[in-house]
């Protein structure tokens, strides 16, 4: 993972965020895939979910700034119909797309 910017409490903060964001986030993926494995209908929509989540990921590992997951610290990563979810993968793909 990379190596969080931020000031020494930031980065502490963030690190500990970081971590439950990320095994939220693999849980959630692993319970999505389960849910849906057998509904060949759903297959498309099952792809696009985990095309979102791996990008979010890996978004979460490469994210420098602290202050970034400080500051979507409270959004329920289990809950993919969240209001925050389009807002958090816009911010991830402006992100990647700034690099």
């Amino acid at each position: 993972m990379t190596t969080l910017t931020g000031t020494e409490k930031q980065i502490a903060w963030a690190n500990d965020i970081r971590a439950k964001m990320i095994e939220s986030l693999k849980t959630f993926r692993a319970e999505w895939l389960n849910a849906y494995r057998n509904n060949t209908e759903a297959q498309d929509k099952v792809n696009s979910q985990c095309d979102e989540i791996e990008t979010v990921f890996e978004s979460m590992i490469e994210t420098k700034d602290a202050k970034w997951f400080i500051d979507y610290r409270d959004c329920d990563w289990n809950i993919r119909h969240s209001r925050l979810w389009p807002v958090i993968v816009a911010e991830v793909q402006k992100a990647r797309s700034a690099k």
